[in-house]
C-alpha cells in the first residue's frame, strides 16, 4: 500500500488482514531505523502519531507488518542473490570464496551431487542453491 491506501485504511479504522504490508510504512521504518535507531514498534508507533499524524488501532499491526517485509528485503539490500550452481562454479574457477548472508564465510563444493557452498574446512555442514550469497571480493 502506497502512503494515501495506508491513511485511507487507519482512517476507516477497518481491521486489516495480518498480511497487509504498507510499503510507505516500511520505508518511514528504514528512515527511522537509518537516523534515530532501533525500531521498537512502540517508539515507531509515537514516532508516525507524532510526525506523521498517524494514529490507530492497527498502526502498531502496520508496522508489525512491514518490519517483516524490511526483513525480507534485507540479505537483497546487503547485495546478496540466491546461491546458484554458476556462481559455486565460478567461485571454484576463480578460487574464491563464498560469503553466506549472516557473515558466514564459505567454499565451493558439492554435496548429494549438487552444487552448495560448505562452511570452513566442513564436509557435513553447508548451504544448499537458493541462499542468499555472493562471492567474495
Amino acid at each position: 500500500m502506497n502512503e494515501q491506501e495506508t491513511r485511507d485504511l487507519v482512517a476507516t479504522q477497518q481491521d486489516c488482514a495480518f498480511r497487509t504490508t504498507s510499503i510507505w510504512v516500511a520505508d518511514l521504518i528504514l528512515l527511522y531505523q537509518e537516523t534515530i535507531g532501533y525500531p521498537y514498534i512502540s517508539a515507531i508507533s509515537d514516532w508516525l502519531r507524532d510526525a506523521h499524524k498517524l494514529d490507530g488501532p492497527i498502526v502498531s499491526r502496520l508496522i508489525y507488518n512491514a518490519q517483516r517485509h524490511n526483513e525480507k528485503l534485507a540479505p537483497t539490500r546487503a547485495g546478496f542473490v540466491p546461491l546458484t550452481a554458476e556462481m559455486v562454479e565460478r567461485a571454484k574457477k576463480t578460487k574464491q570464496k563464498i560469503l553466506i548472508y549472516g557473515d558466514v564465510t564459505c567454499r565451493p563444493g558439492v554435496a548429494n551431487g549438487s552444487p552448495c557452498a560448505f562452511v570452513g574446512r566442513s564436509r557435513t555442514r553447508f548451504y544448499p542453491i537458493g541462499t542468499p550469497a555472493k562471492l567474495a571480493s
